[in-house]
């Protein structure tokens, strides 16, 4: 017994002996081959490592074909034209929905210029009759005088409202608004002396019409009195600061002046 386990003893070391030369030699052939002192299985570690490398280069490749073959999974053809489909609908929607703004504010611009100019032409029917019939107050010839002059009726516009102007009281307080468009419809028939006239009227009536300096300017400028335009637009600034009509005119005429 003593004898068997000697001898299984002996040979347990002896394997273990073998296998420790055994890993000795390989860990030295795998230094020599690294040192590159190894000779006839320098070819074997040289096809190892080609092996490895083969290896590695096929999972790159892999890993690349997939990285680029990732955007057609993604998104494909059918996919991008469902998506730009459902773009276009609300562009198109908006669209529409600013073509028929402007189309209705279009239209509704258009309506009120018929609705206003049909009841021009009812009110200038009505106070017409009322001045054939010698009934009409000088309020309303001055209206109907008004109506004519915005409809381009100069010469009836300026009959009528000379008739308010000699019905009407001289201190009226209407009487400068009726200078005011007798100026305007003379000066639009190219009478700017007599227009004139009537402008300085109504600014003497009242003092702070603006209105009435700024065309008084205007008829200054087309008569080529800059001077008196100038001053004309210099009253009117003294009443309203910002008013941009006067300051642009007057701006433009001491320009000219100097």
């Amino acid at each position: 017994c003593m004898k068997m386990a000697a001898s299984m003893g002996l040979g347990m070391t002896t394997s273990s002996r073998v296998r420790s030369l055994s890993s000795s030699a390989h860990s030295g052939h795998h230094r020599s081959c690294h040192l590159g002192s190894c000779a006839g299985s320098h070819s074997s570690c040289v096809t190892i490592r080609r092996v490895h490398a083969t290896g590695k280069h096929k999972t790159r490749s892999s890993a690349s074909r997939a990285a680029f073959a990732l955007p057609s999974e993604v998104a494909s053809p059918q996919e991008i034209a469902m998506l730009a489909e459902g773009l276009e609908a609300p562009v198109q929607v908006l669209y529409l929905g600013a073509l028929l703004t402007f189309l209705g504010g279009a239209a509704f611009f258009v309506v009120r210029q018929v609705l206003e100019r049909r009841e021009l032409e009812i009110s200038a029917y009505d106070l017409g009759e009322k001045a054939r019939a010698n009934v009409a107050t000088p309020q309303e010839l001055y209206e109907l005088g008004s109506i004519l002059a915005r409809k381009k009726v100069y010469s009836l516009a300026v009959k009528h409202l000379e008739d308010a102007l000699a019905a009407m009281p001289a201190d009226d307080p209407d009487g400068a608004a009726v200078h005011n468009a007798l100026g305007y419809a003379y000066s639009k028939m190219d009478m700017f002396d007599l227009a004139k006239e009537q402008y300085e009227q109504a600014t003497e009536m009242q003092p702070g019409y603006v209105m009435a300096w700024n065309n008084l300017g205007d008829v200054c400028e087309k008569s080529r009195q800059l001077e008196r335009a100038a001053e004309a637009y210099t009253e009117t600034l003294k009443f309203a600061p910002e008013n941009e009509i006067a300051k642009e005119r007057l701006e433009f005429v001491r320009r000219r002046i100097s």
